[in-house]
């Protein structure tokens, strides 16, 4: 993996302006390094109109969110979709996704209940299409809990076993894999299952607060309304 900060070496020691793939090497490290500034100063510097121009866009917006400007990060997401009809499915699903986060975090915050609603429904309908795309279980497993904290039990059910079938045949120790299988079961009302599975996403953390932190909040949620 590339250091983020060999790019300032790199400026320091080249006029060449860096192509948006080999932007994308350092963004990516440092996105996952949890440095979020530095992924937004460094996702803005794409090449227009060059390949990777919108996987670097919604680095951007995917960093505002979590740096916790949301309408910033809204604007762009909604930009990447408008500007682009050319999105690779998975890029699409990406970004939808990103809005559906989007919304949902605005959701939790807004004091208003007309607002919170809004902004539920708003969340529920982009997670909704993101899932549709490929059936993938990050889209999936969101729409399941926002419906099951709308009120619509059934088809928050229905989703979480699609979502369930396709994760539990999976053996690996991936951290959003087991977590989503725990989220899962809560849904489902197996709830033995899902202390299971939510011990074990846990250790599969590691030494990451963010990411115990994010599905402990998830399914103290859940818990609220089942």
């Amino acid at each position: 993996m590339i250091n983020v900060f060999d790019y300032y070496s790199h400026l320091e020691k080249s006029d060449t302006e860096l192509s948006n793939n080999e932007l994308l090497s350092y963004v990516e490290n440092a996105l996952s390094s949890g440095f979020y500034s530095l992924t937004y100063e460094l996702s803005r510097q794409y090449v227009k109109g060059s390949p990777g121009e919108f996987e670097l866009r919604h680095f951007s917006a995917l960093s505002l969110a979590k740096l916790g400007a949301p309408d910033k990060a809204l604007d762009i997401a909604k930009e990447i979709l408008k500007e682009s009809n050319s999105l690779n499915p998975i890029l699409t699903e990406e970004v939808l996704s990103l809005l559906g986060r989007i919304y949902k975090d605005k959701a939790s915050s807004a004091r208003n209940i007309s607002y919170k609603y809004q902004y539920l429904k708003q969340s529920i309908n982009s997670y909704n299409e993101a899932y549709l795309i490929n059936k993938g279980y990050y889209p999936g497993i969101n729409l399941a809990t926002l419906l099951m904290i709308s009120g619509d039990k059934e088809r928050s059910k229905k989703v979480a076993e699609e979502v369930l079938k396709q994760c539990i045949s999976v053996q690996d120790d991936n951290f959003w894999r087991l977590a989503t299988i725990a989220e899962a079961y809560c849904i489902l009302d197996q709830k033995e299952d899902s202390k299971i599975y939510f011990k074990k996403a846990i250790t599969s953390s590691g030494n990451s607060i963010d990411l115990k932190i994010a599905v402990s909040n998830q399914l103290f949620e859940l818990n609220k309304v089942l």
